[in-house]
């Protein structure tokens, strides 16, 4: 550190590792949140501190375990490198988390699998991390051993004495900024008076741009009846940003971005509301426009306010000498903001829909389902990612979601229904064979057909809601993620889709939420359960079919939904799969208490859409000649992916190829 403020950056060959001979253990992770006492104060993020939390994911944090600040910036499903940092950068501009990354990264939490330790020698104190990455999607190859060194004058040490896999985030998010820039100002005044905004002020904050809206009276934190949302975006021609923060029973953020996570960073200060977004997120953060508004509603009053139209956005240009380069050995000077660097395979949109725009520009836009593969290995934590879901064509009686789709007409392809992200097809997870993420063997690509079915099939929604027969209340049947709900028996109608050998007795459908369940009655008012991944074996249920126009509303069977499910002892389930026994209520789930509430799906079965056109596409890297196995893959997963359909719906479904 420097006494004026900020930090310098020194670089050495030597990757020797400090002793740290104190182990820690999944206790101190899971109960105390890797909270660790610190031998002598640590100054860090404009304070000094006694204590700090040591993370999993190759980071140290101050204030708060990652644990908790995770579930805010969730990188689960699409995240990459770059989306990871530049929500840190965000979230550390506006004093939400600090946070020292030495190699952060998705590493895997089963306790065989990492170590961690930590010391105090020659007046520093040393965190040792030995990790993995997480097995889900991309092979483990091999774990990485790093260390940092923190003193008592304030002095950060990284040291690196063998990494597997080169791509992390390295550097400090410790809040603050470089400098105060200010880019742009409107006077809200008239525009805003119902709003009661004063003024919007644009900000270079070093690695970020803060928006600030300005309000006439004090920006409330909750509000117990109504809302108040603040929206900006950003768009330099090749990417667009945008986000809202909302005030209601609390604060929250969501931005629309082609990755997880999807939030900016935000503050509340006095009469103001402020948005931070990591430059970053933009392929030119030197020439850009943006446009602001804001929705109110308030003791049955609403009132929307377009602060700056998109029509007539404002144009922000910065010179080149005022663009600040975050990667650690660049800057001359001592920087006071966010300093790191992100090591990442190349970036690709997750976003299937940008990339189909340049695919339909020069093929016929015919796809009803259109999958986007790329040849290389992209940025993408996970190799997956979710689905737009339901898009252009109306469906009454499923879902709000279906019943008022997004539309693609003004990208140029209205007929298309749904489209899953856009990952890589050399992945191991789309291998032909392979043990999946828990070590169970499949064949015949299943685990990646599994996914892609998964995601394709959130074109029908998962919405259902259905009147309880036992209470006469409405209730769902979904989780707030459009799955089924964890405790709704939702067999397949027809085992084994999926042509594998995962060799479970009993499919599940497609769209179950985290696992299909399995349950035993013991004769005694109580029951086991028994759990299977939904990827395993997947098929369609009775309800599927229904939602998906494949099944009559008289041919769906009666299932059932277990509610209020406790356990009746405690202590380990036997080796057998099954749970230890529980008391639940049963409470029977029946095609007339769904139309009951839902309406009846229109089309119905008789007129719905039977025949469907899947495109599969697979993108080179720029000025690269198609992979020749990669092309074989994508023909092979093509055909697997129809059969499945096919099979899975008892052939009420056809699958055909336009090209």
């Amino acid at each position: 550190p420097r006494s004026s403020g900020g930090y310098r950056v020194e670089s050495s060959s030597d990757g020797s590792l400090a002793v740290a001979p104190n182990p820690i253990t999944v206790v101190d992770v899971l109960a105390r949140r890797g909270l660790i006492k610190l031998p002598f104060d640590f100054p860090f993020a404009g304070r000094n501190w006694t204590e700090l939390f040591v993370n999993l994911s190759g980071s140290l944090s101050f204030g708060r375990p990652e644990r908790e600040t995770d579930a805010e910036r969730p990188a689960w499903a699409a995240g990459g490198m770059r989306s990871v940092a530049a929500s840190l950068d965000e979230r550390g501009s506006a004093g939400q988390e600090a946070m020292i990354a030495v190699l952060w990264a998705a590493n895997d939490a089963v306790a065989a699998r990492w170590s961690i330790s930590t010391g105090v020698e020659k007046a520093r104190f040393v965190v040792t991390w030995e990790v993995q990455r997480v097995p889900w999607g991309h092979a483990v190859e091999g774990r990485s051993r790093f260390q940092a060194r923190l003193y008592p004058d304030g002095r950060i040490e990284m040291a690196y004495s063998g990494i597997s896999r080169h791509d992390g985030i390295v550097g400090l998010f410790p809040g603050g900024t470089d400098r105060e820039n200010l880019l742009d100002h409107v006077d809200c005044s008239a525009s805003g008076r119902d709003a009661e905004i004063s003024s919007i002020d644009v900000f270079d904050r070093g690695t970020t741009f803060e928006f600030v809206f300005t309000l006439r009276e004090e920006v409330p934190r909750r509000l117990v009846n109504g809302h108040e949302t603040f929206q900006i975006m950003l768009d330099d021609g090749i990417a667009r940003v945008q986000g809202w923060l909302t005030i209601a029973d609390g604060l929250s953020c969501y931005a629309d971005v082609d990755a997880d996570p999807r939030t900016f960073g935000y503050r509340i200060v006095g009469n103001t509301a402020r948005l931070f977004v990591s430059k970053i997120r933009l392929t030119r953060p030197d020439a850009w426009t943006w446009s602001a508004s804001v929705d109110v509603a308030r003791n049955d009053k609403r009132v929307s306010a377009v602060l700056v139209d998109t029509r007539s956005s404002r144009r922000v240009q910065l010179p080149q000498s005022a663009l600040a380069d975050p990667r650690l050995l660049r800057p001359r000077n001592a920087r006071t903001g966010s300093l790191y660097e992100v090591f990442h395979f190349p970036w690709v949109t997750k976003e299937s829909r940008d990339l189909l725009r340049s695919i339909y520009a020069r093929h016929r836009a015919d796809d009803d389902f259109a999958v986007v593969f790329t040849d290389f290995r992209i940025d993408d934590l996970f190799a997956q990612g979710p689905s737009t879901g339901a898009l252009n064509r109306a469906i009454q009686g499923i879902g709000s979601g279906e019943a008022s789709p997004q539309s693609t007409r003004e990208m140029g392809f209205p007929r298309l229904q749904v489209t899953p992200a856009t990952v890589w097809i050399g992945a191991p997870f789309f291998s032909e064979r392979g043990p999946d993420e828990l070590g169970i063997a499949y064949t015949h690509y299943a685990r990646g057909i599994a996914w892609l079915a998964h995601e394709i099939s959130h074109r029908w929604g998962q919405e259902l809601r259905f009147r309880n027969p036992r209470s006469g209340k409405t209730e769902a049947l979904t989780t707030a993620t459009s799955h089924w709900l964890p405790d709704l028996f939702a067999p397949a109608l027809i085992s084994g889709a999926a042509s594998c050998t995962f060799g479970m007795d009993q499919s599940f459908s497609v769209m179950a939420e985290s696992q299909g369940t399995a349950w035993r009655e013991n004769g005694d008012g109580t029951y086991k359960f028994h759990k299977t991944p939904w990827w395993r074996n997947p098929g369609y249920s009775a309800l599927d079919l229904y939602v998906m126009g494949l099944l009559p509303a008289d041919q769906v069977s009666d299932t059932f939904l277990m509610q209020d499910v406790r356990p009746v002892t405690s202590g380990a389930p036997p080796d057998n799969g099954w749970s230890r026994e529980v008391t639940a209520t049963k409470v029977p789930v029946r095609i007339q208490d769904i139309v009951a509430v839902m309406g009846s799906r229109i089309p119905d079965a008789a007129h719905a859409q039977r025949e469907f056109r899947l495109g599969v596409y697979l993108a080179p890297a720029p000025g690269v000649k198609v992979d020749p196995a990669m092309r074989d893959r994508a023909d092979r997963i093509a055909l697997a992916l129809a059969d499945f359909f096919e099979n899975a719906t008892g052939h009420r479904m056809k699958i055909t190829f336009g090209r």
